[in-house]
């Protein structure tokens, strides 16, 4: 007997019973087993006379019928798996949500059911994605997701993930892939200055790169600050700006004038490994002679 296979009907003569009913199915149910169906019609007399069936009986000595049927499983329906990542080119340090999408051929019944395990992978190293508080991810409607933040990958690079789908109900494993590409964290660039200088006063101006550490030192990454006047001329700023970090810098006395301003003050982070790219800004008023 294979899967799907329809069992006999009754009464299907004058001689067979009225109903059935299956009586024993082994656990688990493995290609080979035997399962066991009886069918009945009323009366059930065991003369002792060695007929089991009912065939040839009287109608009021029928005896129960008896059937032994080996289960075969069924051949099952093909799979295939879409892996999609929103969003698709994530930064460092944002979180993304895989879906696998689980479907079997046209015109296969119901919808494949069962879970999906996530993985990635990148220079010989697999790691399993641990989504949310569980390893596998049960498909709804045919689909699983899976929700993680993207420093599990350990930093900007290219990366295989994968998600498998294991089988159930009638439908065969598959996978499906996709390439990755998380880009470096976007840095933020923080420009302190004096709101307001008197004409011909020094201005000390500081500049900060985001998130920093030791690690952004190492790393590098030039730290500029340009001064421009309204006119868009530059006044010079002197000061110590460190690689992937920042630092400070002073516009020296008697280079900012009332008459010449708004000041703008720019700072640029050029980007490094781990980091990307970043600008800053402020406003310098100068006000009356100091």
């Amino acid at each position: 007997m294979a899967a799907g296979t329809a069992l006999p009907t009754e009464p299907a003569g004058a001689d067979h019973g009225s109903w059935e009913t299956v009586v024993a199915v082994p656990d688990p149910l493995v290609a080979g087993a035997p399962v066991r169906l009886i069918q009945d019609d009323g009366d059930t007399a065991w003369y002792g006379d060695g007929r089991t069936s009912k065939d040839s009986l009287p109608a009021d000595l029928q005896k129960s019928l008896g059937q032994v049927l080996t289960y075969q499983p069924g051949t099952a329906h093909a799979t295939t798996t879409a892996l999609a990542a929103q969003p698709a080119a994530p930064l460092v340090g944002q979180q993304v949500t895989y879906t696998a999408t689980v479907s079997g051929p046209a015109g296969a019944p119901g919808t494949p059911t069962g879970t999906v395990d996530f993985a990635m992978r990148s220079g010989g190293r697999t790691v399993t994605l641990t989504c949310g508080t569980a390893g596998s991810v049960p498909l709804v409607s045919g689909s699983a997701q899976c929700a993680v933040d993207s420093r599990t990958f350990g930093g900007p690079g290219t990366y295989t993930v994968s998600a498998d789908y294991h089988g159930s109900n009638g439908y065969a494993a598959s996978a499906g892939s996709l390439l990755l590409r998380v880009g470096p964290q976007a840095a933020v660039v923080t420009v302190t200055a004096p709101h307001s200088v008197k004409s011909g006063q020094a201005a000390l101006i500081s500049v900060k790169v985001s998130p920093s550490d030791l690690l952004s030192l190492l790393l590098g990454g030039r730290v500029t600050v340009t001064v421009t006047d309204a006119a868009g001329r530059h006044v010079p700023c002197v000061g110590l700006l460190l690689p992937g970090v920042g630092g400070f810098c002073a516009v020296p006395a008697g280079q900012l004038r009332a008459d010449a301003g708004p000041y703008r003050i720019t700072a640029a982070f050029a980007g490094n490994a781990r980091l990307g790219p970043g600008t800053g800004s402020a406003t310098l008023t100068v006000t009356g002679r100091k």
